[in-house]
């Protein structure tokens, strides 16, 4: 058991503790978590093309406008990730590079496969 002194300790807050995003690596994250709901509505537009068009739905005009419409946002972050990791060193920033970029390359894969 201890007794209080009734001395006080000073709490020191440090930058390094406080964890604040710059600009940036949201911008770069934000653009991968809007490409989710944009690929969900290719897909779903991409099979009622395909379920009344009997052509190959990667083929038609409205499958490249979709696809481009889903890459796009991670292009995007692409640049600002890297853009953001070669100015300010954000390593976060650079993590949601290589994630988009693993997406697309993924993606167009699954496509060209399809």
């Amino acid at each position: 058991m201890s007794l209080s002194t009734g001395h006080k300790v000073p709490v020191r807050h440090t930058p390094s503790s406080e964890t604040t995003l710059s600009p940036s690596v949201s911008w770069a994250w934000g653009l991968i978590a809007a490409t989710l709901p944009i690929a969900v509505v290719a897909v779903v537009v991409l099979n009622a093309v395909a379920d009344v068009v009997d052509v190959s739905s990667t083929s038609t005009p409205v499958g490249v406008v979709l696809y481009l419409a889903v890459v796009a946002p991670l292009v995007a972050s692409i640049v600002i990730g890297v853009r953001a990791w070669r100015r300010e060193h954000e390593r976060l920033a650079l993590k949601a590079a290589v994630f988009s970029a693993w997406c697309v390359a993924v993606g167009t894969a699954l496509v060209l496969l399809a």
